[in-house]
C-alpha cells in the first residue's frame, strides 16, 4: 500500500510561560477552529494542550515551546520543556486521592498522544483527526423527496 503523504503547515510556533497560559489557550482555539476543528473535538483538543502546557510549566523549567501545525487530515500540537525525566513517564491514571499525576493521563484519553525526550528536552505531542468533508453523490448526503 502507498502511503500518502499531506504537506503539513505551521500554524503556530511560540515560546510560552505560566503567564502566557491563557492568552496561548486562546490562541490555540482559534487556529484549531480555523484549521476546522469544532465541537467536541475542539474542546477536547484545547483541554489536552492545556494540560500539557501546564505540565510543560510545573515539571520543565517553568517554560516550554509550542508548535501547532496541520495537514489536510490532522491537527498536531507538539509541547517541548527542558524536563528531564529518568525515563518516559507510564500513562496511568492516578489514585482517586491524588491531588495531582493526571495532565498526562487525560491528554491521552482526549487525543493520541506521544511522547519523546532527547537533546531537545521532553515532547509530548498530541494529534487530532480533522473532520472530513462529505464525498458528493455518496448514498444519505442528499434529502431524498
Amino acid at each position: 500500500m502507498t502511503r500518502r503523504h499531506h504537506p503539513v503547515t505551521s500554524l503556530l510556533s511560540t515560546g510560552f510561560t505560566a503567564a502566557d497560559v491563557s492568552t496561548l489557550r486562546h490562541r490555540v482555539r482559534a487556529l484549531a477552529l480555523a484549521a476546522g476543528l469544532t465541537g467536541d473535538d475542539l474542546h477536547d483538543f484545547l483541554i489536552a494542550v492545556n494540560e500539557l502546557i501546564i505540565n510543560a510549566v510545573q515539571h520543565g523549567g517553568g517554560h516550554g515551546e509550542l508548535d501547532l501545525s496541520h495537514d489536510s487530515t490532522t491537527l498536531t500540537c507538539h509541547i517541548t520543556d527542558q524536563g528531564k525525566p529518568a525515563s518516559l513517564p507510564e500513562i496511568t491514571p492516578a489514585h482517586p486521592d491524588a491531588t495531582r499525576g493526571r495532565g498526562l493521563w487525560i491528554a491521552d484519553q482526549l487525543a493520541q498522544l506521544h511522547l519523546r525526550h532527547d537533546t531537545d528536552g521532553f515532547t509530548a505531542s498530541i494529534t487530532v483527526d480533522l473532520p472530513t468533508a462529505p464525498r458528493p453523490g455518496r448514498a444519505g448526503d442528499r434529502p431524498r423527496g
